[in-house]
């Protein structure tokens, strides 16, 4: 849900022949800072149902929108200028996006694979979801589409995301994406109010749900990009950006007021707010951008480690902590896979 935000390399070099790099870009600490924010929310929400107690959090399936939100903002700061130079095919785009985010993904998914066998599942069954599951493709063999790893849902609506914006939204003007962007609000609120709120996405019967809410925020991100670039347009204080998920999310459970009308406001008002505060914060920079790279493999990973907590008895309390560690480690691996092939995968 989701480091969805490219590693800075080196400036492209200008031999002809040489491959498309994505060009150095300072990194922004008050982003990263939120999107580790949104991976802690969405650890918290994910232990409730796994062990079977209270939920706390129920709300922060919005935290992925957040992550949408912020995956458009980035990805048109890094790569737009360079995709309607020609530099960047939309192709090549979608690949480099692929090479980035498979292999944390594939971690999750080899942590996942015992739980396949483990709630019932045949050995054919299994083999028709976990082999696509792995490569990040759904399937509709059983009851969510990504019954490997759950929250790969959200990293393949990303990808889809990232082909239409190389394909075409790369080329839209402003005043054509602002109002696909309109349109958009209004496919998600009613989305909202078909299904009860938006947590859509993860099963068949609400794929639909799940592209609306991509295609939303993902496009919202990019028109703010478009607009004002690194310069928020409103004075938002930082601190209240990074207190707002956590504090909306419990007051929404704790109030009563789940539901669309919520869920579309947080997603639509809240999540820019978010955003603007972050631009503004220089607070502590390189602690904000070691959690902000670690967010990504905490929600590949989490959501395996929780299951095998439970299964072996490891406190509830504890288990978040226990999918920190792993994360550390898949980090780790991640990174020698991707020093080892980097002659051939751009990060």
């Amino acid at each position: 849900m989701i480091d969805f935000a490219p590693s800075p390399d080196s400036v492209p070099n200008p031999v002809p022949a040489a491959p498309s790099r994505p060009a150095p870009v300072a990194r922004l600490p008050g982003l990263d800072a939120l999107r580790a924010i949104a991976a802690v929310c969405v650890v918290v929400m994910h232990v409730g149902p796994i062990y079977r107690t209270p939920e706390v959090l129920d709300s922060a399936y919005l935290a992925v929108d957040f992550f949408f939100l912020l995956s458009g903002f980035v990805m048109a700061r890094t790569y737009e200028q360079r995709m309607r130079s020609g530099r960047i095919g939309p192709w090549r785009f979608l690949w480099l996006r692929y090479l980035r985010l498979w292999p944390t993904m594939a971690v999750g998914a080899l942590l996942s694979l015992p739980f396949l066998w483990r709630d019932g599942m045949s050995w054919s069954i299994a083999a028709n979801v976990g082999l696509p599951n792995f490569f990040l493709l759904p399937t509709r063999s059983a009851p969510v589409i990504f019954a490997l790893n759950l929250p790969a849902w959200s990293v393949f609506f990303e990808l889809v995301a990232n082909c239409a914006h190389g394909l075409f939204v790369q080329r839209l003007g402003k005043r054509t994406l602002a109002l696909l962007v309109a349109g958009l609000l209004g496919a998600l609120g009613l989305c909202a109010w078909q299904f009860g709120n938006l947590d859509l996405g993860s099963r068949p019967e609400n794929v639909v749900g799940g592209l609306a809410r991509v295609a939303f925020s993902y496009a919202l991100g990019i028109l703010l990009w478009r607009f004002h670039g690194d310069r928020a347009p409103f004075a938002i204080p930082p601190v209240l950006a990074f207190l707002a998920m956590p504090v909306l999310f419990a007051a929404a459970q704790g109030f009563g007021f789940e539901g669309p009308f919520f869920d579309v406001a947080f997603v639509a008002v809240a999540g820019p707010l978010m955003l603007w505060g972050g631009l503004r914060s220089r607070a502590m920079e390189p602690l904000a951008r070691r959690v902000g790279a670690l967010s990504f493999p905490l929600y590949a990973v989490h959501f395996p480690v929780l299951l095998a907590a439970e299964a072996t008895g490891i406190s509830r309390y504890l288990a978040p902590f226990l999918a920190l560690a792993c994360a550390l480690v898949t980090q780790a691996a991640v990174r020698r896979f991707e020093h080892r092939l980097k002659a051939i995968l751009t990060f």
